[in-house]
């Protein structure tokens, strides 16, 4: 099982899932270029998603695996999509947790006044050095909100806090804002995904999202035909912390499924 994070998360937020599957799988949660203490180029092509995505078939065949069962989340999702578009061999079943399909959501900012209003933060991850202003500014304060499912006081301890504050006062924050940099600069957010996956996928919706309206989950059937949809009430955008027994029984499930 191979764990791809969001924004602003490192390989951590899989903490739940890692200690629940490694029971019955090989369980691989990286840092994504430009996160953690993976490797962050200066220039901005280097995080398109295209790229990306090839840096993920490389890491599977690296790992002498055939195949692997792909799990992600936010913009992790988004690589995921394009992983399992382009190199669909490489991906058994597709588990996908608060993350549109690209061309579902550049439909959904198109068509969607409230899911435009949710999408300012991107706008803001453009201006130069601003947001890492921000950030410090309020001393990484906003990652107990953020890394917490989107609401104060959930599921996220004072000690996992700490362990975003470190990752993150160590290595900053800008080069992981290029993810967001080269998907709108380059406009390449919806490059090669516009075909159906054909394979099994689970899509896991935590319907109190911040940032993605719930509409979305069902907006991505056009792309994936053999989706499930699980949705999670009261459940903000980071539903493996904030329910992670539920998330990990639904994944289970799925993945039991013939």
């Amino acid at each position: 099982m191979l764990f791809l994070h969001g924004f602003p998360d490192f390989w951590f937020v899989w903490r739940h899932q890692i200690k629940e599957f490694s029971k019955r799988y090989r369980t691989v949660a990286i840092d994504l270029k430009g996160f953690g203490d993976s490797d962050k180029p200066t220039e901005i092509t280097a995080y398109l998603t295209s790229k990306i995505r090839e840096d993920i078939s490389n890491l599977v065949r690296a790992l002498n695996c055939k195949s692997c069962i792909l799990v992600a989340h936010d913009f992790g999702g988004t690589v995921a999509y394009h992983v399992a578009t382009k190199f669909p061999e490489l991906v058994d079943k597709l588990i996908i947790l608060n993350s549109p399909h690209p061309a579902a959501f550049l439909e959904a900012i198109n068509t969607r006044k409230s899911q435009k209003a949710k999408s300012w933060y991107m706008v803001l991850f453009q201006v130069p050095y601003l947001p890492e202003i921000l950030i410090r500014v309020f001393d990484y304060e906003f990652l107990r909100c953020m890394c917490g499912g989107g609401r104060l006081g959930s599921a996220v301890t004072d000690d996992e806090i700490q362990a975003y504050r470190y990752m993150y006062s160590k290595h900053g924050f800008s080069k992981q804002l290029n993810m967001y940099k080269a998907a709108l600069s380059y406009r390449k957010f919806c490059d090669t995904v516009s075909t159906e996956i054909d394979m099994p996928s689970l899509i896991i919706w935590g319907t109190d999202d911040s940032f993605l309206d719930t509409e979305l989950a069902e907006m991505n059937r056009k792309y994936l035909p053999k989706m499930k949809i699980k949705l999670l009430n009261e459940v903000g955008h980071w539903p493996h912390i904030d329910k992670a027994d539920e998330v990990n029984t639904a994944i289970q499930d799925f993945l039991d499924e013939k």
